[in-house]
């Protein structure tokens, strides 16, 4: 004969946001083992063959039963919870590499890094130059380099996923994107993958952790740094008497400055260049375990 029980109506409890709704039901039994617990559970419609049924809550609309959770009382019976939602938040799920083709389980966390860029210029000095062996030396306007570091801060995504347990082939697939540059489906900017670290849980299970770290480059100076720029193409102005000359102000996304003196000497005017150091794969994220079908 099933265990009796019933149902403590004021302990339900409701919650809602802009976007999920959950709400739990108590029920305190007389069932003395998790077996007897879960036949009377069977009994009010919760469980069949053991297992929970998806039936909707009595009084709320829109949400459906999730999971249940057995609790032993000092008495040495069990209440029973029922955890609804309308959003499959409480579901148990099994891990495994593939859920029709989707990862089931995705944990996302955002973040800031501090990071430096430099940029190289050149000023237009006063110095004395010479010929070996030939006296007196000549005072020439030559170009002298130099260096500032930007302050930026952008944006690290870390996404932590189950994928199951990881092969040599997953290891080294995660591996060969290292410094690449992806672009998610979601996302107009382009990201660097970073890292994939991978935690042992057991024999069946690892956890991996991802991690990219955003560069929007720059589309332009701010007036501290170029107050003025008379010619456009060579950012050249006039500060107190001395010319300076920058990069063009737009760097593209993980892109760097440089700048190589002239071949001519130091009166020639220098050359500067961008450069990115990273491969674009901008779909390569999609093929790394444990990323499929979570909504990048």
């Amino acid at each position: 004969m099933p265990a009796t029980g019933r149902e403590i109506l004021t302990s339900r409890s409701y919650q809602a946001d802009a976007q999920r709704t959950i709400a739990s039901r108590r029920f305190r039994t007389e069932a003395v083992s998790k077996a007897e617990a879960l036949q009377y559970a069977e009994t009010q419609g919760l469980t069949a063959g053991g297992l929970v049924v998806r039936v909707a809550h009595p009084d709320e609309s829109g949400i459906v039963l999730d999971s249940l959770s057995l609790e032993p009382q000092v008495d040495g019976t069990y209440d029973i919870v029922a955890n609804y939602s309308n959003s499959n938040l409480f579901v148990l799920e099994l891990v495994s590499k593939k859920n029709n083709g989707a990862n089931k389980y995705a944990r996302y966390q955002v973040s800031t890094y501090d990071y430096k860029i430099k940029m190289p210029y050149a000023v237009k000095e006063a110095r004395n130059v010479s010929a070996p062996g030939v006296t007196p030396a000549t005072t020439v306007q030559a170009w002298v380099p130099y260096e500032q570091e930007i302050l930026k801060t952008d944006v690290v995504l870390t996404i932590e996923v189950r994928p199951g347990k990881l092969t040599v082939s997953d290891a080294t697939l995660i591996a060969g994107e290292a410094n690449r540059l992806h672009k998610f489906s979601t996302q107009a900017d382009y990201w660097l993958f970073v890292s994939g670290t991978v935690q042992p849980i057991n024999d069946t299970e690892d956890i991996v952790t991802y991690t990219w770290r955003r560069d929007r480059g720059d589309n332009g100076w701010v007036s501290a740094i170029n107050p003025t720029v008379p010619n456009a193409s060579l950012n050249l102005y006039d500060n107190q008497g001395g010319t300076i000359i920058f990069p063009d102000a737009n760097r593209p996304p993980h892109f760097d400055w440089k700048m190589k003196m002239a071949a001519t000497g130091p009166t020639g005017t220098p050359l500067f260049w961008k450069m990115c150091p990273y491969t674009r794969n901008d779909n390569g994220y999609t093929t790394m375990p444990g990323l499929n079908g979570i909504g990048l």
